[in-house]
């Protein structure tokens, strides 16, 4: 991306998964969704960046969590389906997890001290990055 030196072993550890890396514009899922906190000024922050000359749509309420297997029609496809959840992927989940708290921990100390990266509701952000070391397995096993 070119935001960040790369030019210290932490830094690298931090990368060193194995995976490409891919920009994002700055911008955390959770901010698409309007009735977070996080999305208040997400259109004015992104018409401002990209210097539109006209306002963006309103965000839309999702319906559904996209994990939902009755939101799809195709029975077929629906076998092929995993459930995440399934304690059978708890070793996936640990490295989602390590590469999550990495992932933040690289954006916050590396990526976001460039002047030329912007977020939206930087606080809001920061809290929303605070997930990305927290398996939600846990969470949902909780609230069964």
């Amino acid at each position: 991306l070119g935001k960040t030196p790369m030019d210290t072993p932490e830094e690298m550890r931090l990368l060193n998964h194995g995976m490409s890396i891919v920009p994002h514009k700055g911008m955390e899922i959770s901010q698409l969704f309007p009735d977070h906190d996080s999305s208040k000024h997400l259109r004015e922050d992104i018409s401002e960046f990209l210097d539109l000359k006209y306002d963006l749509k309103r965000l839309h309420a999702r319906t559904g969590t996209g994990t939902q297997n009755h939101e799809y029609a195709d029975d077929e496809k629906k076998k092929a389906f995993v459930d995440i959840y399934d304690d059978e992927y708890a070793p996936v989940h640990e490295v989602l997890v390590e590469q999550g708290k990495d992932a933040a921990e690289w954006i916050r100390n590396y990526f976001l001290k460039s002047e030329d990266v912007v977020v939206s509701s930087r606080k809001e952000f920061l809290k929303l990055l605070d997930k990305w070391g927290e398996d939600p397995c846990i969470e949902k096993k909780k609230d069964k």
